[in-house]
């Protein structure tokens, strides 16, 4: 029995690799086979060439890539049912993304649920299963690694993507380190190997998941965003604004008792207007502490105000339910605050009508009904709903103390 030399050993591995063959594990048995084969047949015929080309025809007439394909199917048919049960996460997580994608453009409610319920979904369940997945289906070492950090970077820029929608910290350092790992790392590897590992083929489902989530991102790059100056700025002012109003308000109560005494002819109608504002300003800090419990912020840490340091969690214009339709289910809300506005309006008499428009006139509206809502707080940032509702409790205590010293 003639024994092969290192020379055409290497042969028959380098046309095994030619033809396909990327499993270690069956490269290795395959070329034991042949050899053993050739060994025993070469004294049969004239030269190694002949023998081989005999062995090849015997062993895989229709090539050595028909041996992985039928190893591949058998070792993978485990893997079926997990692969159905992935395409289902994966599809339901997608789904989840553009569906609160476009509720957030919409500014429907929900939105903020189904981007974080379906980025989280596809992050950290679809993309490290399938990461699990493809690292038991790859043999090659440089495979594993490749696709190792091209799902980890996928994950990382989902997290980014979701950390960057919601406003919170650390969004753009883990949205950046994923770029460069998918950039710097991935890509290459990628090139490098590519073809090389069919196995490893991208599956339709992945590809569309991905395609999808990826929109969705652009969507949001895309969209017009206010600036950090900008959206510093409005924090500015509301804090402004409001400290306007406490220092004017402090002023009031502090003379109140004084114009009550002075005005000897109408004590009861102005104590009547200072009761009836007192109430006015204090249902709108009740109203500012419903909004902040929304959010998940405490009132009495916050004063009662929106952080100037989060502005831009607050700088999207959303539709607040206690300014919208149904809003009357809440203790405090924007219809009962246009009535109490009303109200007040016709307390002050036939001086308040004197006055050029404000913020506080809520007849000054179109035919339709709840115009005056529609203009201050339906789709506005809750920047601009604080402002406003600063502005109104400034207004009151302005009107107020005109009243007095007119009356005075």
């Amino acid at each position: 029995m003639s024994t092969l030399t290192q020379m055409q050993v290497n042969l028959i591995r380098g046309d095994l690799r030619r033809e396909g063959i990327e499993m270690t594990d069956l490269e290795d048995d395959l070329l034991d086979h042949i050899c053993c084969a050739l060994e025993e047949e070469m004294g049969n015929f004239s030269s190694f060439e002949q023998a081989y080309d005999q062995i090849k025809q015997e062993f895989c007439p229709n090539g050595y890539r028909e041996i992985q394909t039928e190893t591949t199917h058998l070792l993978t048919i485990k893997f079926n049912k997990m692969k159905k049960i992935l395409n289902a996460i994966g599809i339901a997580g997608a789904a989840m993304v553009v569906f609160g994608t476009a509720f957030k453009f919409a500014h429907w409610p929900t939105a903020t649920e189904l981007l974080v319920l379906g980025t989280t979904t596809l992050a950290l369940a679809y993309l490290p299963l399938m990461m699990i997945l493809s690292l038991k289906t790859t043999d090659r070492p440089i495979g594993k690694v490749r696709n190792a950090i091209g799902y980890l970077a996928g994950s990382g820029a989902m997290i980014g993507f979701l950390f960057k929608v919601m406003h919170w910290p650390g969004a753009n350092v883990v949205a950046m380190g994923s770029i460069v790992a998918f950039c710097v790392l991935f890509l290459p590897l990628f090139v490098a190997t590519s073809g090389k590992e069919a196995i490893l083929k991208v599956s339709p489902v992945a590809s569309s998941i991905l395609v999808l989530v990826s929109a969705c991102g652009l969507f949001f790059m895309l969209a017009p965003k206010a600036s950090a100056r900008y959206t510093q700025s409005m924090g500015n002012l509301t804090d402004s604004v409001e400290e306007t109003f406490e220092v004017n308000h402090d002023r009031l109560i502090a003379h109140r008792t004084i114009f009550q005494t002075l005005d000897t002819t109408q004590s009861g109608s102005s104590q009547a207007l200072s009761g009836q504002a007192e109430e006015l300003i204090s249902y709108i800090e009740d109203l500012k502490t419903d909004i902040l419990r929304q959010l998940d912020l405490d009132p009495r840490a916050t004063g009662n105000r929106l952080p100037s340091d989060q502005a831009l969690q607050f700088a999207t214009s959303v539709t607040n339910p206690i300014f919208s339709e149904g809003s009357a289910s809440w203790p405090h809300n924007g219809q009962d605050l246009k009535t109490k506005l009303a109200a007040f309006q016709s307390q002050l008499g036939s001086d308040a009508g004197s006055r050029r428009p404000t913020i506080l006139d809520t007849s000054a509206q179109t035919a339709a009904e709840g115009a005056w809502l529609d203009r201050y707080f339906i789709d506005q940032p809750l920047f601009v709903i604080f402002n406003n509702l600063t502005l109104i409790q400034l207004e009151i205590t302005n009107l107020e103390w005109e009243r007095m010293v007119v009356r005075s």
